[in-house]
């Protein structure tokens, strides 16, 4: 098994090129949607998350409305380092748990970890290789405002709070520009993948 961090900013289009990988054969444990799974009603972190954002944060249905409480967080650092200090650990620990089910194969494992290079756990996690997608400001803007509805200043504002492209760049072994056709991307996915098997094989 060889245990491969993905990683890139909000807007970079990390979700298409984990699709990638996972089609030409690895294996995704995914952060954000461990997160997600963890703040459901039946999820270990719900009432730590009420408890403290309070039930505002809720839809009628009692489901956590993510962008509300999205809203708040990237508005006061303070109350992401909060969301940050319940979500993070469980979530860790989670993808410990998924990571030991291939521990014996002779497979690539994708850890898709957006805070990757803020945290820096890849120790925590026995991570080989980290991959990092960029894409330039521009770029992630318009597609955050294309694809999420998102005002130009909201998507600025989440993107500064996160780290910087050059702080992600520092921890790559390997980059993929995804600023150009999603041919080129695929290409260059395809040589990624390609090198890291070869790794693996070796």
């Amino acid at each position: 098994m060889m245990l491969v961090g993905l990683t890139g900013g909000i807007g970079a289009g990390k979700s298409t090129v984990s699709k990638m990988f996972v089609e030409l054969g690895a294996k995704l444990i995914d952060a954000d949607h461990i997160s997600r799974q963890l703040m459901t009603k039946e999820g270990e972190a719900y009432e730590m998350v009420v408890k403290h954002f309070g039930r505002d944060i809720l839809f009628d249905d009692g489901e956590v409305n993510r962008e509300r409480l999205a809203d708040i967080v990237f508005a006061n650092r303070d109350e992401l380092q909060v969301l940050n200090s319940i979500i993070h650990p469980m979530v860790a620990q989670k993808m410990l748990d998924a990571v030991m089910e291939y521990i014996n194969q002779d497979i690539v494992v994708i850890l898709d970890i957006p805070l990757l290079a803020e945290n820096k756990n890849r120790d925590s996690y026995g991570i080989q290789k980290i991959v990092v997608v960029d894409a330039p400001l521009d770029v992630s803007v318009k597609r955050l405002v294309q694809y999420r509805n998102m005002s130009v200043d909201d998507a600025v504002h989440r993107i500064e709070h996160q780290a910087s492209r050059q702080d992600r760049v520092k921890i790559a072994d390997y980059l993929i520009s995804n600023a150009g056709s999603i041919e080129e991307l695929t290409q260059r996915v395809n040589e990624v993948y390609s090198d890291l098997i070869s790794i693996l094989k070796s």
